[in-house]
């Protein structure tokens, strides 16, 4: 799901991006940055990080499948074609298969399961780091902007003023 996950990812980074373009042009020129600067660098952050951890589950995923000579060295069989199919996909229990260090040499097993723990760990780090963003951004800007402060004039009434 490779081409998935890579079009959500960039098709989300680049909305992000064109928000953050949109809301700079419509905002007034400033020069402090804004509470909508640091929320939009954030989520454009942790789009990026998606992306970067996913080039590292790929790269770690596509380890050096063997070649037909490393199929023939461990099998010691030139002509099987069913047993080399199984070593470039790593599904293979034949006992003429070396296997070091527990791992089988040469499959994509190894990068698979260090992908799966990458990503098992990795997920539940971008959930609780975007959690606690939250927590810290929302009752700052709150805290800061006086919304806790803002009263509400009971003598206004200028929308249903009749003049």
């Amino acid at each position: 799901m490779v081409e998935c996950r890579i079009g959500i990812a960039m098709t989300t980074l680049l909305t992000l991006t064109a928000m953050f373009a949109s809301v700079r042009e419509s905002s007034p020129i400033v020069s402090y940055v804004k509470a909508v600067d640091y929320w939009m660098i954030a989520c454009i952050f942790f789009v990026f990080a998606v992306l970067f951890e996913f080039a590292l589950l790929v790269w770690f995923g596509l380890t050096k499948e063997p070649e037909a000579d490393e199929a023939h060295e461990e099998t010691g069989d030139e002509g099987d074609f069913e047993l080399r199919e199984k070593l470039r996909n790593g599904g293979f229990d034949e006992p003429g298969v070396k296997i070091a260090n527990g791992k089988r040499r040469g499959s994509k097993l190894e990068g698979a399961e260090m992908a799966k723990k990458i990503e098992r760990m990795v997920v539940p780090v971008y959930l609780i780091t975007f959690i606690i963003f939250n927590l810290i951004y929302w009752p700052w800007l709150l805290g800061s902007s006086g919304f806790f402060d803002w009263e509400v004039d009971p003598t206004y009434n200028a929308p249903y003023d009749e003049d």
